[in-house]
């Protein structure tokens, strides 16, 4: 059986009459096994501070994030996993789906909006280094200043061919930020479904 999945750095991020951005990382333990599937929320105190969602975990760190719209007083952030689905790691192909799986980013550069009306983003490229064109590929964005977490954004990019090299814009919100000072982009994408997968 696979060993339990354990969540490592829940932090939240605190905008002032926004709401709050969430991220942790998910650790897989198991080298054969894979979490095809779970659903998850953050809590704090126990109670929920952002809405359900479901994600995947490979063998290794996973990343997840969530957003809350309501400024709330949160004390500490843990994790609330459930509804995991595993799948065992026996087929030659799903193995080398998740070996030569690569999308790689570059040329990320931080945009500040004008805090009223226009969003602040983060634009970069992304590149599809696999033999695989996907349907979608979600990607999250972390912001950082002076070593600390400044904003989490989401995005995607849709359609996106083995071998192609794409701008992608992901949005952050009305921040109190003006400039990063490292940018860190995570593509995430289930190589396991089948049905992520342009074939």
């Amino acid at each position: 059986a696979p060993r339990e999945l354990s969540v490592q750095q829940a932090v939240a991020v605190n905008h002032p009459g926004r709401g709050e951005d969430f991220f942790a990382t998910v650790i897989n333990p198991n080298a054969s096994w894979a979490a095809f599937s779970f659903n998850y929320s953050f809590t704090s105190g126990g109670n929920s501070v952002s809405g359900a969602r479901a994600s995947y975990a490979s063998p290794g760190e996973n990343s997840i994030v969530s957003f809350s719209s309501l400024p709330l007083p949160l004390s500490s952030i843990e994790v609330r996993l459930e509804n995991i689905r595993w799948m065992k790691l026996v087929s030659p192909r799903d193995k080398d789906r998740l070996k030569l799986f690569s999308v790689t980013t570059h040329d990320a550069v931080f945009i500040e909006g004008d805090k009223q009306e226009s969003i602040d983003m983060v634009r970069a490229h992304i590149i599809n280094n696999t033999a695989f064109s996907f349907w979608s590929v979600p990607v999250i964005a972390l912001v950082y200043d002076n070593g600390a977490l400044k904003a989490v954004g989401e995005g995607s990019i849709d359609r996106f061919l083995a071998g192609e090299d794409r701008e992608l814009e992901i949005g952050l919100g009305i921040t109190d930020i003006n400039k990063a000072s490292v940018i860190q982009l995570i593509p995430r994408v289930n190589v396991l479904d089948g049905s992520a997968l342009m074939i």
